[in-house]
């Protein structure tokens, strides 16, 4: 059994390391006719709020219609995304 104990480990570290890409890492207010961000090639959509998690995605609601966009889709999964809860949360 002791083979399958690296498995198990991982598994465990993977399932920990999905409940924390679910977290918020950051929450931005501002105007995009005002101000871009490195992240946004979009045309300007006036209020927003940008929400951060974890894992990389970028959620956008645009304040005065309430629209949600994701802006960043790529996600961090598999060894990638331990690689980067280890580094954030030891």
């Amino acid at each position: 059994m002791t083979q399958y104990r690296e498995l198990l480990e991982r598994q465990k570290l993977l399932l920990k390391a999905e409940e924390w890409a679910s977290g918020i890492k950051m929450m931005t207010s501002f105007d995009t006719n005002k101000s871009r961000v490195w992240y946004d090639n979009r045309e300007p959509e006036g209020n927003v709020l940008d929400v951060v998690y974890n894992d990389q995605r970028i959620e956008r609601t645009i304040l005065e219609t309430g629209k949600k966009i994701v802006i960043l889709g790529a996600l961090l999964t598999g060894d990638d995304l331990i690689r980067e809860y280890q580094q954030r949360v030891g």
